[in-house]
């Protein structure tokens, strides 16, 4: 809870409250919680907490939960991806389309938005000469796409799978960054000793 007030922005310290309150059997307040944090901060951490099926719950029932989740985000990038996420898992090929334009409209557009557009022109039209034609297009996109984002250490640029309140690599605090490693370094400016004389 603490950890959520002084750092709302950070998607670790809402991951972590939906899993305790999930942990101690509070479904209604966790779902709250995962809510309050996918507007704050919309992240992959949240949207895996999002995409777990609930008791009873099938795929299209999950797809509209989780649509309706995105649409408290606000147009975020991550939660339209994972709103379309959803609906690839539901076979809703047009609503899962529809995420991923409102996705790369809000500045998604790493090779992760290609490679489920590739999914899913093989998943709906299978084996055929048009589904091979949009799903090679697409794949021939994410090549050329940004890679994935992930955790950057913004002081010496080392990667990691998870974040953590420490760099494993420097031991700088609370120096990690989610993002492309261009955007999360951002180291500080060479100082260049004055020369006598120059």
């Amino acid at each position: 809870e603490e950890s959520v007030e002084l750092a709302p922005g950070l998607p670790a310290a809402h991951a972590a409250r939906v899993a305790a309150l999930e942990a101690r059997g509070q479904r209604r307040r966790a779902e709250g919680a995962l809510e309050r944090g996918m507007i704050a901060a919309a992240h992959p951490m949240l949207a895996a907490l999002a995409l777990a099926p609930r008791p009873r719950e099938n795929a299209t029932e999950r797809s509209r939960r989780v649509e309706a989740l995105a649409g408290y985000a606000r147009g975020q990038g991550e939660a339209e991806l994972m709103a379309a996420q959803a609906a690839r898992e539901a076979g809703l090929w047009a609503k899962a389309r529809r995420h991923l334009v409102l996705a790369r409209e809000a500045g998604l557009g790493d090779r992760r938005v290609f490679l489920m557009l590739a999914e899913i022109a093989t998943a709906e039209h299978g084996d055929t000469e048009a589904g091979r034609a949009e799903a090679e297009l697409h794949l021939h996109e994410a090549a050329a796409a940004q890679a994935e984002p992930a955790w950057w250490c913004g002081v010496c640029g080392a990667r990691h799978e998870a974040w953590a309140p420490v760099c494993g690599e420097c031991g700088s605090v609370a120096s990690l960054r989610w993002g492309s490693v261009a955007a999360a370094v951002q180291r500080p400016p060479l100082m260049i000793a004055s020369v006598p004389g120059l």
